[in-house]
């Protein structure tokens, strides 16, 4: 019997991860009931929801377009020329605030974050009920930056301590907001349009859902599928590959087309509907940021 093969036309990139994962630690007193803080807060405009839910109302037609949730703001904020200093104890804490006003969720990019041995740096939202971080030494890039994942509040706080021992020595610099304004991580039941679903569950008619019984056989695999988000924007998926050295190394395969600047992506893991016919809210704390573009291809894949 001859073996009936299938040339697909296909591009690919792998990259290889850093973390954001978090490194333990919570915000200073946090859980302690009624604690107040003098904290600065800096705010941006209001969106015209109107004018981009008409530029929305085409780009969202076209699956290949990015899916645009949050509007990037320029910033100018670090250690030096905003927020608020405080000495509690044995150390030194920064704390600066950032209000999107009606935001669904608002993101960060660090385009400097350098931090000394025992510094860490956290956000938490306004009401202190849920909070990103620690990010330490340990969540370095070789090149510097940090870009760091929503947090669904319209009001967070950014906040940097720093041991007496090395006071001065941290850098932080805030580059970029993402005032969000459509749920990345959440989508409606019932839409009104496909369009609107945004990332999650706005798949083909032909794509069957890892969770349906057709996917039993995927149920190992699907963990390593991620959504990748740039700024504002969600763009691709991919997902994490395995090595002959199986030694846990972070590679992750997308497609070609998808590239732009890996260092400044943030990976959301488990991008799926937990249930069969809920859309329940995706998680945000299963993230990864930051890549090294490592191989790039264009070729052609054979299909037995």
């Amino acid at each position: 019997m001859k073996r009936l093969l299938t040339f697909v036309a296909a591009t690919w990139a792998i990259t290889s991860l850093t973390a954001q994962v978090p490194q333990g630690g919570a915000p200073w007193q946090w859980g302690v009931a009624n604690v107040e803080f003098n904290v600065p807060v800096v705010s941006t405009s209001d969106l015209d929801l109107l004018a981009l839910a008409a530029e929305d109302a085409v780009t969202d037609q076209y699956k290949e377009a990015p899916w645009r949730f949050g509007v990037e703001r320029l910033a100018d904020f670090g250690l030096a020329n905003s927020g608020l200093w405080e000495h509690s104890k044995d150390r030194w804490i920064w704390r600066l605030g950032v209000h999107c006003p009606g935001a669904t969720g608002i993101g960060l990019t660090l385009d400097t974050f350098d931090l000394p041995e025992g510094a860490a740096l956290y956000v938490w939202d306004a009401e202190r009920t849920r909070f990103l971080g620690s990010f330490t030494q340990a969540n370095e890039k070789p090149w510097g930056t940090l870009p760091l994942g929503l947090l669904d509040a319209d009001h967070i706080v950014i906040e940097y301590q720093e041991p007496d021992a090395v006071h001065g020595q941290g850098e932080v610099h805030i580059s970029q907001i993402v005032h969000g304004y459509r749920s990345l991580l959440l989508h409606p039941e019932n839409p009104n349009s496909p369009s609107s679903m945004g990332p999650f569950g706005n798949s083909g008619a032909c794509n069957i859902n890892v969770n349906c019984p057709a996917g039993d056989d995927w149920q190992v695999a699907k963990k390593s599928v991620a959504l990748i988000t740039n700024g504002g924007y969600a763009a691709c998926t991919g997902a994490l590959v395995n090595n002959t050295a199986q030694d846990g190394t972070p590679f992750f395969l997308t497609a070609n087309h998808c590239l732009g600047n890996p260092n400044s992506w943030v990976y959301y893991f488990k991008p799926r509907k937990q249930q069969l016919f809920l859309a329940p809210r995706a998680p945000t704390n299963q993230s990864i940021s930051g890549g090294t573009l490592l191989v790039q291809q264009r070729g052609a894949v054979m299909w037995p």
